[in-house]
């Protein structure tokens, strides 16, 4: 059986570094979590998974729920939970960099 690295990249690598940096964690995060960037972080979770529900799997265009005020929700919610992980940390240069990108 030969190794196909481009499959390994695409599928199975990206889980491996995942658990790694989710087992790294702990030991990573040296101090509590700021209530604010806990919030927005929840906050972002939960349009993600809001939004997920309203996704048309058939291609076409979904105009209903939070896809009728945003664009794509999916992004803002992504932006909410890594723009709430740099005020968890009291992070500003990152939360800056976040916000400008």
């Amino acid at each position: 059986m030969k190794f196909d690295f481009n499959h390994f990249v695409r599928g199975h690598l990206r889980h491996y570094l995942s658990w790694a940096a989710l087992l790294a964690l702990p030991f990573i995060v040296t101090k509590r979590p700021g209530i604010g960037g806990v919030i927005l972080i929840f906050i972002g979770a939960a349009l993600r998974a809001y939004a997920s529900g309203f996704l048309d799997k058939e291609g076409r265009l979904t105009i209903g729920g939070p896809f009728a005020f945003v664009r794509n929700p999916l992004y803002l919610g992504t932006f909410l939970m890594a723009a709430g992980v740099a005020l968890s940390q009291d992070a500003w240069v990152a939360f800056a960099a976040i916000c400008i990108v």
